[in-house]
């Protein structure tokens, strides 16, 4: 696709929406000029394209191939009402952390298996953290039962790395990537912080903060019945 075309339809799509550019870049989760990159010539990347696709309601490849005639929804003014509220959808990117070579970094390529498309009310209503420090994570083991099942999907806020106030985090324990109850041990110098599983099967167990390896906080999880 040619740029100009590329432009044209994302030009498009915010006045469908609504959206300025900036609002549009910063709910998909990109730097506030993203957008203004593109006008300058430089062609985006896939990744980039796929999130911008998400909050502009349209697919990706209407913005990627120049072969998708898909209409999009009608713009404003003719029939349609600007995406707000709860119909504005946020991006996700959803990780393997088995897939990691090690030391438990959750910001890796490597690790991205794809990427969730969430209410942005349904995420606003738990954190204000940027949507590119949320992550979607799957529960592996049973030492987070019943709480946490293997095969549950959480969200991880990966900008809040200090366990104070105490609750559940993913760290690194020098193995694998865990999900446990952290909490820091009052007057410990230096500080430390203990870690403990939902499942009385598994002992808490204590580490310097600096040996914790925390990255990042759990504040949401899916159940399904």
């Amino acid at each position: 696709m040619s740029q100009d075309l590329l432009l044209q339809r994302i030009e498009a799509r915010l006045r469908a929406t609504g959206l300025s550019e900036r609002k549009a870049c910063l709910k998909a989760g990109l730097k506030v000029d993203a957008i203004r990159t593109i006008r300058r010539g430089n062609h985006p990347r896939a990744s980039t394209l796929r999130a911008l696709a998400g909050v502009l309601g349209v697919t990706a490849s209407y913005l990627l191939d120049a072969s998708d005639d898909a209409p999009p929804p009608p713009a404003a003014g003719a029939g349609a009402r600007p995406v707000t509220g709860s119909e504005s959808m946020v991006p996700i990117v959803e990780l393997d952390v088995r897939a990691g070579a090690g030391g438990g970094a959750l910001n890796s390529d490597e690790l991205e298996t794809g990427q969730w498309q969430l209410p942005g009310d349904l995420v606003r209503s738990v954190t204000t953290a940027p949507t590119t420090s949320l992550k979607i994570l799957t529960v592996y083991g049973d030492s987070m039962e019943p709480e946490f099942r293997p095969g549950q999907r959480v969200m991880v806020d990966t900008s809040d790395q200090m366990p104070s106030p105490p609750g559940v985090f993913v760290a690194w324990d020098g193995l694998a990537t865990v999900i446990k109850r952290v909490e820091v041990v009052p007057h410990s110098d230096p500080p430390r912080v203990r870690f403990t599983s939902d499942n009385p099967r598994y002992q808490p167990y204590e580490r310097t903060l600096e040996e914790a390896h925390i990255r990042g906080r759990v504040i949401g999880r899916w159940t399904w019945t």
